[in-house]
């Protein structure tokens, strides 16, 4: 964006709270243009119905800019799991309910509710353990301090190109 509009950028990350910590930030921030979040369902859709006294509504104090992407969940798990299958993990999960533990990248994401649904849906339940974002939760994944988690595939990442600024890669 520097080079592309001749403006100084700044990211700040600020993780934790499903997103609600850098959401209301945002939120207060001066309405002058210069403040972009990058929004998530979790953010814009579903915390307000998770968490209780947001200081921020979505509705209200945001104004949609641009649809970036969208991403599937996928059920990773770790590599010294007894099973091999989603069948096979659901079957494991019930005859040890509780033993396993799903990490997630914290209350209310969607990594979160994906592993709620999943349990919901396979009548299993395993050991929430909530971490500050994706990369914890993976890390600890692939040491295997977990067992399993939901979470979304990485992206090759796209160049802008003057020919292909502006559109999807």
């Amino acid at each position: 964006m520097t080079s592309r509009y001749g403006i100084r950028v700044v990211v700040e990350n600020r993780p934790g709270a499903g997103g609600n910590l850098a959401t209301e930030v945002a939120a207060r921030a001066e309405p002058d243009g210069y403040t972009l979040l990058l929004g998530t369902q979790g953010t814009m859709a579903t915390n307000q119905y998770l968490y209780k006294g947001l200081r921020f509504d979505p509705a209200r104090d945001f104004v949609p800019v641009h649809a970036l992407m969208s991403s599937p969940n996928l059920l990773v798990v770790k590599s010294s799991a007894p099973f091999q299958s989603v069948k096979e993990l659901v079957t494991y999960a019930r005859e040890h309910p509780g033993k396993l533990a799903v990490a997630s990248a914290g209350n209310g994401t969607a990594t979160h509710l994906a592993a709620e649904l999943f349990q919901s849906e396979a009548g299993v339940r395993f050991v929430h353990v909530p971490y500050k974002g994706s990369a914890p939760a993976i890390t600890d994944l692939l040491g295997g301090q977990v067992d399993l988690t939901f979470d979304y595939p990485p992206r090759r990442s796209h160049r802008c190109r003057p020919a292909s600024c502006g559109r999807w890669p």
